[in-house]
């Protein structure tokens, strides 16, 4: 039996927390993007979802990577591509005015935005992205990160990864490569989704598993990964709970308490029709909750954790 390698500290220590069906993890992407064709994407009939032993992080193998494509027909979606995120803020912070920035997976380059007195470079493999950035005057490059990379010798002060890493298939080859190009004393900033928030309860969420996601990170994968490949952490930082989410989060906190007292497991994919009738019912009661938990009373972070970097002097 083939086990995969956790995909950043490269350990075969890994434990199986739970096996998906394609077949029912196809059928809601066909749903989030009818008349998109999924099954070139696929391998085979499951996906096992693992947990490193070691640094942690969570991945699923076999992994199964989005093509251009399926992120092509991703893009038509007006909320796909956010204007505004928290993380923008919390980078912009660190930056200088003169320093040398280049934005992996910038989308349309918003982040441009933020630091308008930075030497910006975007890269991003959309199409539809860049073609939106250079109408708005971005200087934004179509293509891979490691097509950007190769035969360059020049180092820059602050690469940029927001919501990024959770796409990758290899992000310990991802940071191998990076790492070579950002300047001694330069920083990494890194945000990804919070795989301690609303985001691990939630069942039936196609993005947040394979070909959209492919790894689930933590504030303490993200400490882990610092260390393994250089860096020393200067910040790490969740999102505010919002308002939006604040009512998902109390929905799962209240399926969760009755899953307990019925002694049932939550599956990530494949509801049954019990669960669904639960569901109904946790979000109405949800509504109500959510006060609470927007006010912190329950605990709980946003969507994403974003971690600012340093890399050592080598």
């Amino acid at each position: 039996m083939v086990i995969g390698r956790c995909p950043l500290c490269g350990s075969r220590k890994t434990r199986l927390e739970e096996v998906i069906e394609w077949r029912v993890l196809g059928g809601l992407y066909e749903q989030l993007l009818p008349g998109f064709d999924m099954s070139s994407l696929v391998v085979g009939p499951e996906l096992e979802y693992r947990i490193c032993s070691v640094c942690r992080l969570g991945f699923f193998f076999p992994a199964l990577e989005g093509s251009p494509d399926f992120y092509d027909a991703l893009s038509m979606k007006s909320w796909y591509y956010q204007q505004e995120k928290p993380e923008y803020e919390i980078a912009r912070r660190y930056i200088r005015e003169d320093d040398r920035v280049v934005d992996v997976g910038c989308g349309s380059g918003e982040f441009a935005t933020h630091i308008p007195l930075a030497s910006y470079i975007g890269i991003e493999p959309n199409e539809r992205a860049v073609t939106k950035a250079i109408l708005l005057g971005r200087d934004v490059i179509l293509g891979s990160f490691e097509s950007f990379f190769e035969n360059r010798s020049d180092a820059f002060d602050v690469v940029c990864c927001f919501q990024i890493l959770e796409h990758v298939a290899n992000p310990g080859r991802f940071f191998k490569l990076i790492g070579n190009f950002i300047r001694d004393g330069g920083l990494l900033i890194v945000s990804v989704p919070n795989a301690e928030s609303f985001l691990a309860l939630e069942s039936n969420q196609p993005l947040n598993y394979p070909p959209h996601h492919l790894t689930w990170w933590t504030a303490s994968v993200l400490e882990k990964m610092a260390d393994i490949f250089g860096y020393r952490v200067v910040t790490i930082e969740y999102d505010v709970l919002t308002e939006r989410f604040a009512r998902r989060y109390s929905t799962e906190l209240i399926l969760e308490a009755l899953r307990r007292i019925l002694r049932r497991n939550r599956r990530m994919v494949g509801e049954s029709h019990v669960d669904r009738v639960f569901r109904r019912g946790a979000s109405q009661l949800g509504r109500f909750l959510a006060i609470a938990v927007k006010d912190g009373k329950f605990g709980g972070h946003g969507h994403s954790v974003t971690a600012v970097l340093r890399r050592r002097n080598t």
